[in-house]
């Protein structure tokens, strides 16, 4: 298949995708292939291949690795390493990267047909790439790198003449999120991916991620308060993104401004834009916030969206008031809003831009521009990337959950039409499927990305957060997955299985850790769920058969993790009993729907351990007939779904019971090839090459460990992979299975009892009797054995042994004691050092000895051994701490057990880290020290001039001596400064930069401030531009003939005039003839006076009477009857309610004083005297917008609460609202 949107011949030169990657072993099952077919590098693999789809089916054709000068072809399940080279001819190769956590990420790239990738970073000669990926992850070419985070796109690369020095140009549409793309002068180089030496990661110069933003979801304008948490001490910036929409049918010009009552806000950069008339327009804006000069708490602020020539034509004025919470936390922390690197002006050598989601850009060595992309392109990479998801995905649903498809077929149907409803619409609902869709798959990262879209708004489906819980579930985020607070469905069956699948996860993570109270607690509460979501009645919602079927599977799961657990303990008899009851409920649920196969294969793993159970009772009859149900069970699953990972790995693991090596490895290859993304069958396959190819066991064991969830990583499986990734040896314990197949008896005799025991457990034995008596030889040695060694029994059975007595002594303690100074005990008490291992533990010191055995005080024959296990530390990555404030660093260095010395070195980002030694990712020693470059001002730091008050001529003439550059210079309206002179600068006077760092200064120029033209204006159009100007607007009414009603006539002073801040403008009004009176009665007072207002009559003489019936406040009758006409201007007299007196108590009660229409200072001094207080977070600043009190000048009181004359007790905080305007 080819795309649509490809009009050119020949290859396509793919940019290679920044992450540290490449292939390690294709497994050939047919030639039953056990050794990689290239050769391994150091290190741990950085990606599996997860899928290879034919472009066309008919036609054979390959994709190659290529490493150092071999190739092989690709297979799902090859590992990839840093350094290969993938080429796909007539394929398209699906790889999964391994950055972890693995499970909260599961960023995939898709590699089309014709390309060529190398993987460093992904570095491309030609082709195409689809990325979906989380947290840092970038693309390149030779000239070019785009960064991103969090964002799916598709990455073309044309390349005809195949060059691997000189591709042409490439193309980059981005489907979600947004893409930094940068330049450099010195050219991204072509890294020669086959040539020896190669280059460590260490070595590599790694370019420079730049993280992405995004937008939102379209806003209404206008009124939506966005909240921002900052640290304290900080000066941090957002750049927030705005949807302007104009109504008028001409084009508009749109200025933002702040508030002069915020001056730790500013707005940066370009100011000020153009919207076309019925135009939509997205608009970013850079904001700065210095919290240094904020205290703990919530302040708020404003972002004022002016319209400059509205007013003139048809159009009225407007302005929209956006909100901003600003939440000082006292935690120094970023918010989830990436911070933005700092910006790199564009020039032709040096140019960075966004390319956004639903935009396209060619990325040349020339300026490149993104546009809108045509929805027919968009659609374009929907389409090929549609085929290639739908087609590699699982045939049936993700195990434990109740699937949300009743097929394969409706699945992929919903995911392609959702798909495109959310990338081309944002439909509400549209996410959630694509969520369903993609726990279905098992990709749990992915869903819990699009459920979170779809989370909080309006519409969204009920159960939403259940199946995020699912999803958070999968990820290895129990405790946020129980905190979704599934409770509050109690009624759901979804809710109640999410519960059980919790804490059947706790009692497998208990299982592995050999935490057989904590298995019988999950156990028993994943039953409980699990039993209440069957009782749920037939009316409530359900998922049908599907999600019976699935929560009896789960019920019989949890039986079997108990009858493990009993296994484990050697307890067959109770075993037997949670087997046969697993047993039980899955073979009456053998008819389930198809798209929920586990039912088969769970009932395969039941008789399996109903096998084990009988084995250790030595029921070997009854064993053999369970043993081939199992596997009968397992070919069953397989039979049905040929990519069933899941019961190839049991299938394996059945095999692996009995003993049979070769068909394990081969069914768990099997699993792997199916599910390369899954991790279970990688452990137990390194397990069982361990000798035979001991590089490929380390690097499936490692593989296993990057694929694991984080809360699964803690248990003796763990242990194995870890100790095998690190070269080492594990001899595995004699499972039940091997006990019907007989073995010779290995000759023991002459050994110590230690040696003796290790020897025939390694044989699938176990020991039996241990008789001692004296002898000549030496103590502790075996001297008889029985079976005699040769014998042919079965594995498992008991070997007796004889043991020489010798002289018994006392086995010393040697518990917290130094390696060395145990070692010194256990010769000075007689007895030998015996196997001494390793343990990691960061907790304790080195060296210590944390388990020994015999333990301490055992009698013991002279010259036995004694094994002890010490501890050792396991490596800490260094985590990553660039652009974090020192202190923040210092932090999370100690979090993770290391030191972090600082050192200063000058730079731009001044308390900011710029760079680690040891890097980040590297492996160090617990409590080693890293180095924490901060940067600082250096010496002689440039400190810019305070321009404040000087003539603009004298300032562009210091400045150009100085070598400062000048940047933006705009005029502002101000009475606080000459004309011509400097009213404002930015950055502030004082503030410091390092001599190395460039920065321009903008400046404000003063001009008049002038009274504007408002006549033809309606009353509160003119009042509006009277008051955004600084002024207060005092309005008169007069007749007048020719002038329509309530528009202005007349004003004074004249247009034009200068005058100074909060000085009053005359507005003559033409006055209504005659107003209808409205119906006031049982509205508060201050609704009442606007209605009246409104009517063009005014509030005459206002009687406070006591009526215990009514609401006290509120107009109980008025001197006009509703509905007449009177004159306008007219004056209506109301009686209102007042509420009945309260005598004080011990002068405890004070009324409030009227403050309105003072200014701050006088009504905090007034409120004081009266025992009021006032602080600062009970201010607020607002446009005195009707109804208000006072005169509505700039800073003074236009709204008080608790109200004037309100008896309230001493000591009552009251709240001030000041007017406010806008700059």
């Amino acid at each position: 298949m080819t795309h649509s949107h490809r009009n050119f011949s020949g290859r396509i030169l793919l940019p290679v995708l920044l992450l540290a990657t490449i292939l390690l072993a294709a497994f050939e099952i047919d030639q039953a292939q056990t050794r990689s077919p290239l050769p391994f590098p150091d290190g741990a693999p950085k990606a599996v291949i997860k899928s290879v789809m034919p472009a066309d089916p008919s036609v054979r054709s390959i994709a190659t690795v290529s490493r150092a000068g071999l190739s092989a072809p690709v297979t799902p399940g090859f590992l990839l390493y840093v350094g290969d080279v993938i080429e796909t001819q007539s394929v398209k190769v699906t790889v999964e990267f391994l950055d972890e956590p693995y499970a909260e990420r599961q960023n995939e790239v898709i590699i089309d047909v014709n390309s060529r990738v190398g993987i460093s970073s992904t570095y491309s000669w030609w082709g195409t790439v689809w990325a979906k990926v989380k947290d840092a992850f970038a693309s390149k070419t030779t000239y070019a790198q785009a960064g991103a985070t969090g964002t799916e796109y598709e990455f073309t690369v044309f390349n005809p003449s195949f060059s691997l020095t000189d591709p042409v140009s490439a193309t980059l549409v981005v489907i979600e999120g947004t893409v930094e793309v940068s330049k450099e002068r010195n050219e991204f180089t072509s890294e020669n991916f086959e040539r020896p030496p190669r280059r460590t990661v260490a070595e590599t110069r790694l370019p420079q991620f730049l993280l992405a933003s995004f937008i939102p979801a379209f806003d209404p304008q206008g009124g939506v308060v966005r909240t921002l948490d900052v640290p304290p001490g900080e000066i941090i910036s957002f750049e927030p993104t705005y949807h302007l929409h104009n109504d008028c049918k001409q084009k508009r010009k749109i200025e933002f401004r702040t508030s002069d009552a915020t001056p730790w806000m500013q707005l940066q950069g370009s100011l000020v834009v153009d919207i076309e008339a019925g135009q939509n327009l997205p608009v970013t804006l850079k904001l700065s916030i210095d919290a240094t000069r904020l205290g703990i708490g919530r302040h708020e602020a404003h972002i004022y969206a002016v319209c400059v020539d509205c007013g003139q034509g048809r159009c009225p004025a407007q302005q929209i008031d956006y909100t901003l919470s600003v939440n000082v936390t006292g935690v120094a922390e970023p918010t989830p809003t990436p911070t933005p690197v700092p910006s790199i002006s564009p020039n032709p050598l040096n140019p960075v831009f966004s390319v956004r989601a639903l935009q396209l850009s060619p990325v040349t060595r020339n300026l490149d521009k993104a546009v809108p992309a045509p929805t027919p392109r968009i659609e374009s990479v929907l389409n090929w990337t549609n085929q290639v998801l739908v087609s590699t995905q699982p045939t049936y649903s993700s195990q434990n959950l109740i699937p949300h498809f009743e097929s394969v077929d409706e699945r992929s149907q919903n995911f392609v039409a959702a798909r495109a409803r959310a990338v081309l619409t944002n439909a509400i609902g549209s996410h959630t499927t694509l969520g369903n869709v993609y726990s279905d798959w098992g990709r749990a990262a992915w869903a819990v990305y699009a459920y979170d879209k779809d989370l909080n708004r309006r519409g969204a489906p009920p159960d939403l957060p259940i199946d995020r819980g699912e999803a958070l579930r999968l990820t290895g985020k129990l405790d946020e997955a129980a905190a979704s607070n599934p409770v509050a469905a109690a009624g759901s069956l979804k809710a109640q299985n999410l519960l059980g699948n919790i804490a059947l996860d706790h009692a497998r993570i208990a299982l592995d850790q050999g935490n057989t109270q904590a298995v019988d607690a999950g156990v028993k509460e994943a039953k409980s769920r699990y039993k209440s979501a069957q009782g749920i009645p037939p009316g409530a919602p359900m998922i049908g058969v599907r999600g019976n079927s699935t929560i009896q599977a789960n019920m019989a799961e949890a039986n079997i993790v108990a009858g493990e657990a009993a296994l484990r303990n050697g307890v067959p008899q109770l075993a037997q009993v949670n087997f046969a009851e697993a047993t039980r409920v899955l073979e009456s649920n053998q008819q389930g729907p198809a798209i929920y196969p586990f039912p088969t294969t769970d009932l395969g793993v039941a008789y399996r351990g109903l096998g084990d159970a009988a084995a250790l009772s030595g029921d070997i009859k009854a064993a053999e007939d369970s043993y081939a149900r199992a596997k009968q069970q397992h070919e069953q699953a397989i039979a049905a779904h040929r990519d069933f990972a899941e019961a190839y790995f049991n299938l394996g693991d059945y095999y692996d019971d009995r003993g049979e090596r070769e068909n394990a490895k081969k069914n768990y290859r099997l699993a792997i090839q199916a599910r390369p993304e899954q991790p279970a069958s990688y452990l137990p396959l390194a397990v069982l090459l361990q000798s035979e190819d001991p590089q490929l066991a380390a690097a499936l064991a490692a593989t296993f460990l990057k694929l694991e969830r984080e809360p699964f990583k803690h248990g003796e499986k763990a242990a194995t992979a870890g100790k095998i990734a690190r070269g080492g040896k594990v001899i595995p314990a004699p499972r039940p299975g091997g006990r019907i197949t007989d073995v010779i008896v290995p000759n023991v005799v002459t050994q110590t009892q230690d040696e003796a025991t290790r020897a025939l457990r390694a044989a699938g034995f176990v020991v039996g009797t241990s008789a001692r008596r004296d002898d000549a030889k030496p103590a502790g040695t075996v001297l008889e054995q029985k079976p005699d060694p040769g014998a042919k029994v079965a594995r498992g059975s008991s070997i007796n042994l004889v043991i020489n007595a010798g002289t018994e002594v006392s086995v010393p303690d040697l518990l917290n004691k130094s390696q060395a100074d145990a070692i010194a005990a256990i010769e000075a008490a007689g007895l030998k050092r015996g196997r001494i291992d390793a343990r990691p533990d960061n907790r304790q010191p080195r060296d210590q000895v944390i388990a020994q055995n015999p333990r301490a005080g055992r009698k013991v024959n002279r010259d036995s051994v004694v094994d002890i296990t010490v501890t050792t530390t396991q490596p800490i990555e260094v985590p990553g701490v660039i652009d974090d404030k020192e202190q923040t660093a210092i932090r999370k260095m100690s979090e993770k057990g290391l030191v972090g010395k600082v050192e200063q070195r000058e730079s731009c980002k001044v308390g900011e880290v710029i760079e680690t030694i040891p890097p980040r990712h590297t492996l160090v020693e617990p409590g080693s020290t890293v180095t924490l470059a901060v940067g600082s001002l250096g010496e002689n730091p440039i400190t810019v001039p305070n321009f404040i008050g000087q003539d603009r001529r004298e300032v562009e003439s210091a400045m150009r001596v100085g070598n400062l550059v000048l940047g933006r210079i705009r005029n502002q309206e101000t009475d606080r400064y000459p004309e011509g002179t400097v009213s404002a600068q930015s950055p502030n006077p004082g503030t410091k930069f390092a001599r190395s760092c460039s920065f321009n200064i903008d400046l404000s120029i003063a001009i008049p401030l002038t009274v504007g033209n408002y006549v033809g204006m309606s009353e509160g159009q003119a009042r509006q531009e009277v008051m955004l100007k600084g002024l207060s607007p005092e309005v008169r009414y007069q007749q007048t003939r020719g002038r329509p009603a309530g528009t202005v006539f007349q004003q004074d002073p004249l247009p034009g005039t200068a005058t100074r801040r909060g000085s009053s403008v005359v507005l003559f009004v033409v006055q209504r003839t005659d107003a209808r009176v409205p119906d006031v009665r049982g509205m508060k007072l201050e609704d009442a006076r606007v209605a009246l207002q409104n009517s063009g009559l005014t509030v005459g003489t206002l009687t406070r009477v006591i009526d215990s019936d009514r609401t006290p406040g509120t107009v109980r009758n008025q001197s006009l009857n509703p509905g007449q006409f009177v004159p306008a201007g007219t004056r209506i007299d109301l009686e209102v309610v007042a509420a009945p007196r309260i005598p004080p108590v011990q002068n405890n009660q004070v009324n409030v004083p009227q403050v309105c229409g003072m200014n701050l200072d006088d009504a905090k001094k007034t409120l004081a005297a009266a025992g009021l207080i006032v602080d600062q977070n009970s201010i607020k600043r607002s446009l005195p917008v009707k109804p208000f009190c006072g005169n509505g000048a700039f800073g003074t009181v236009i709204n008080q609460s608790p109200a004037a004359n309100s008896s309230v007790v001493r000591g009552t905080r009251v709240t001030l609202t000041l007017a406010d305007t806008i700059r």
